[in-house]
Order: C-alpha cells, then structure tokens, then sequence
C-alpha cells in the first residue's frame, strides 16, 4: 500500500465515515471498527481509527466476508476482489456508482429533490429562477413526516435514512441540502449561453444556498427522530452522538443571525422561526430523555431546560409585536411572514392560542390574496417578482383544522384543490391573477403541503 502524501490529502473532499466488521472463520463477527472512505478520481483511499496518527493508504487491500454499517444502514459485503475491497464497501453501503466521465453519480435510494428541475421562473420572463434538483433537509424532513402520515412507512424511511448518511457525522460538517447521492459541493453557475423558458434569464445549475446557514434544519432533525420514535423506532447510537452534537449546537448558536427558512440572499436576520426551530430542538432531546430513549447527565438535562426557556422568553417577548397584536418575521419586526404558520405544526403553539389566531389573521390580511398566500412581505433583497407559495396555502389549512374550525379548513382545501394541472399536480408557485403554476415543476414542498393539511383535516374529524 502506498501512503497519501500531504499535497494528495489536500485535493480531496470529505470523507465518508462507516463502521466495517470482518467476519471470522466460524462466521462471527470481530467488533465494530471505524474506518473513513475518501474517491479521488479513480483512486480510493482509506484510513482506520486505530490511531490520529495513521496515515492515509491509496488502495487498501482486504478480501474475505464482512458487515458494514453506515447511517443506521448495515449490509453484508463480501469482498471477492481484494484489489476492489472498498470500492465494494462503498458501493454496498450507498448505492453509488461511476458514470462513463468518472464522476461519482450517486443512486441512492430514499434521495428527495426539492423538484424536478432547474430555472423554471417565478414569474414570466422573469429572473428569480432557481435549480431545486437537490435534497434539503427541510424538504426531506417534511416529507417523512406527510409519508409517515399516511402509511407509506417504507419510503419514509427511506428518506430518514438518506438524511442520516448524508448529514451525520457533526454538526458544524452538516450542510442544509446535499445533491441526490449525498454530494456536497453544489457551487451555483449561470449557463449564459441558455435561454430558459419563455426567454427568463439566468438559467442556473447549483444553489448558494448551499453555503448558508439556515437555523432550523436542527430542529427539523430532532423533532423527526421523536417522531420515528413515536412509531418504535430508534437510531442506533451513532445517530445518537450525532443528535446531542446537533443539539449543542442549536443551543450555542440560536441567539445568532441565519438565512432562514426562506433562505434570504441579504444580510442574516433573527427569523422568529430559526428561533422556534432551535427551540425545537432542545424541546425534541428533552422528550427522548424524559421517555428513557436516552439518558442524559442532569447537568445537561438542566442546561438544555434552560436554554429552551430561553429561546422561548425571547420569542414571546421580542418575537411577539403588541402593537400588531402579532408574532413577526424577525426579532424586534414589523413584518409577518408564513413561516408563524408553522408553530402549530411543530408544537410551539396550540394553533387556537390568541396569539396564533391574530397571527393567522395578520398573515392573511397582509399577504392574502384569491384565497392564497404569499411566503413573506418582501425582504429578500433580490429583484423580480414571485407568485403565491403553495405550501404557505396548505399551511394555513393545517392551521383551521388544528383549531377545530372544520368548514372553514375544507373549503380552502377544495380552492387550493383547483390549482393543480390536469394530473393533480403543483410547482412551487401560484400566480395570483390567473392561477398559472410558477416555479420549478413538481414540487415536492407543495405535496407534502397538501398531504399535511388532508391529515389534519381527517384527525379533525376523527
């Protein structure tokens, strides 16, 4: 084997983190090692977690049966070829494969793209076009839940499962959206030469949002794992590790600025709902904790209880707008957005509380319109226009079914009902005036919208 030099270490990406365990002759298994993967070009370089010190090897040998387990996933491998043993390993345990310009194209299944596809416009001829054929983890977390929700459990878990080996390892490692085989450099360009359509510029292939810092992808992981839990289901215990990483780091960096769940091109703000999301973290760890799931040391079960008192006080008091009457977008605002919709939705708020239901009232006075939503009173800082959001619809749906107003909820739900194609589906956006979908088509965000509000209008009639 051939150690990695300096220079070589320096030109690779992250690596991938398994736990690999050979089998003995009888058949057993040795125990569980850690070892970490890294594809350079047609090279594979493997270092084991025997010592910090252990250098890097180009092509590591091995041959024989083994296990691996990788993001909650294990598989048994065996290792035919010696030369290609951890092309195997890696393969077995996502899936991937080359295509014919060696580029790593990932098939992972329980991937989710935000849509099908890239630089459809928000508005005709518009420039606010975007490639969304990527997974974040907002998407993805809302999509296991309205999948859970209505049975489909397998493929559920399939997306909670493609979350995890993506995204574990560390928080600060952790990114808010991954390409659909767990890619992580998704650096955004412009196809000047293209033209999109009817004539919208630019044409756009990646996403800077990929480099932003957006709050509330901690909560939407632990609030997803208590969820899991709630069906009988936990992660196993690197999950775990992984879970009280991301909670720390919730607890340290709330009080700072992020891009939101809007995911803003301007200055980071204190969005009231990153707050809310943080808070949702700490609120999700402290309830595996009180169910035994785990168990924490009582120092930190006391730290986490205040920190989320904390986060929740600051809400209320700076969050909250008397003059308004009104939660607002960001600490200290003026401004609603629809993102308050979602206190309901996560357990903040009961969606009947006083304080939702004037929000709820401020968010359809200002940014109703035709019985559909906009996301937010502008602030982004980028120029054009963008239609109603579909999924801002469906979560004022969630809201009237949460709060017993039934009627009111299953009228709604029949408007938004009506702009879908003639295939029942919808892109990201709504244009207000004619009803034309605007925005990358399909959009997943909208779908698990609707599916959310149909399960809150039927546990409201139950």
């Amino acid at each position: 084997m051939t150690p990695w030099t300096a220079d070589e270490l320096q030109r690779v990406g992250d690596a991938e983190e398994l736990r690999v365990a050979s089998r003995r002759k009888d058949g057993s298994l040795r125990p569980y090692v850690t070892i970490w993967v890294v594809r350079a070009d047609d090279d594979i370089y493997i270092r084991s977690a025997y010592g910090a010190d252990n250098p890097w090897y180009r092509r590591a040998k091995a041959s024989g049966r083994g296990r691996i387990r990788a993001g909650g996933v294990e598989r048994d491998v065996t290792f035919t070829d010696p030369g290609r043993a951890v092309d195997e390993l890696v393969d077995a345990a996502y899936h991937r494969k080359y295509d014919r310009y060696g580029r790593l194209v990932d098939t992972v299944v329980g991937a989710t793209a935000a849509a099908a596809t890239t630089s459809l416009p928000e508005s005709t001829g518009g420039n606010r076009n975007w490639d969304y054929r990527y997974s974040w983890i907002r998407d993805s977390a809302f999509s296991v839940r309205s999948l859970a929700d209505v049975g489909c459990e397998s493929e559920a878990d399939g997306f909670r499962g493609f979350i995890e080996r993506s995204a574990a390892g560390s928080a600060k490692r952790m990114h808010i959206m991954y390409g659909v085989g767990g890619e992580r450099r998704l650096t955004e360009t412009t196809l000047e030469h293209l033209e999109g359509y009817r004539g919208a510029r630019p044409v756009r292939v990646g996403n800077a949002a990929m480099t932003q810092r957006q709050l509330d992808a901690y909560g939407l992981l632990v609030d997803q794992t208590w969820r899991w839990h709630q069906r009988g289901r936990s992660p196993d215990d690197d999950y775990w590790r992984f879970l009280l990483d991301i909670v720390d780091a919730a607890a340290e960096h709330w009080e700072e600025p992020d891009c939101g769940i809007w995911e803003v091109r301007g200055e980071p703000q204190h969005f009231v709902h990153s707050k809310i999301m943080c808070w949702a973290a700490l609120d999700g760890l402290l309830k595996l904790n009180h169910d035994g799931v785990l168990v924490l040391p009582p120092a930190k079960v006391e730290a986490f209880d205040r920190e989320r008192s904390e986060i929740e006080q600051a809400i209320e008091r700076r969050g909250f707008n008397p003059s308004l009457g009104s939660y607002t977008s960001v600490l200290d605002g003026d401004k609603v957005d629809a993102s308050l919709l979602l206190m309901a939705c996560i357990g903040y708020k009961d969606a009947g509380d006083p304080r939702m239901r004037a929000t709820y009232d401020l968010i359809h006075q200002r940014l109703g319109r035709n019985g559909l939503l906009h996301r937010y009173e502008r602030f982004d800082g980028i120029a054009g226009v963008e239609g109603a959001f579909g999924i801002c619809g469906f979560w004022a749906i969630d809201n009237l079914a949460k709060r017993g107003d039934l009627d009111a909820a299953e009228r709604r739900f029949q408007h938004m009902l009506s702009f879908a194609n003639d295939l029942g589906l919808y892109a990201e956006e709504i244009d207000i005036a004619s009803g034309a979908l605007l925005g990358n088509f399909p959009q997943a965000f909208t779908h698990v919208g609707l599916i959310n509000a149909a399960v809150a209008i039927e546990r409201a009639r139950a």
